[in-house]
């Protein structure tokens, strides 16, 4: 019987700033012909799938931007200015007043993942697929903005 491994529901937990990859594994085929998949919402830019034989590699890199900050006040010649991103705010800044991370803790993906080929049965050739739905979750890391915070508070100083 034609089927796919692991059978699980979360194929893949990672934190944002960690590489990871998961494989998905065709068992049970004389031969695997293709490969589909899909995944709602669409994986982002940094994300790869790839069919090699009897497997899909899921590869997760470095996805900059998946958890970007709401905003970031510092103030500038005793004013408040509010900028979204840490290259935004100038080396003149004299002090960070706020920081607000984005509030979602996770981004969850739902990847469909069918394997068609064919079996043999009484010498010859029958098709099967094999169908699995698994979940990728990938946590947002909270390190990375206290430790940028750190350092740009020490550098007005």
């Amino acid at each position: 019987m034609a089927s796919l491994s692991p059978v699980v529901d979360v194929l893949l937990r990672e934190f944002e700033n960690t590489p990871a990859e998961a494989i998905v594994t065709a068992e049970g085929f004389d031969d695997v012909t293709d490969w589909e998949w899909s995944a709602s919402p669409s994986f982002p830019d940094g994300v790869e799938v790839t069919p090699e034989g009897e497997q899909l590699r899921l590869a997760w890199d470095l996805v900059p931007d998946l958890f970007p900050l709401d905003l970031i006040r510092y103030r500038l010649d005793g004013e408040i200015h509010t900028v979204g991103a840490w290259a935004d705010v100038p080396a003149e800044a004299e002090q960070i007043t706020e920081l607000r991370a984005d509030t979602e803790n996770k981004r969850e993906y739902t990847f469909t993942v069918t394997a068609n080929g064919f079996v043999e049965e009484g010498g010859q050739p029958v098709p099967v697929s094999a169908t699995e739905t698994y979940t990728v979750q990938i946590l947002q890391q909270y390190d990375t903005n206290r430790d940028i915070l750190q350092e740009e508070v020490d550098a007005r100083r």
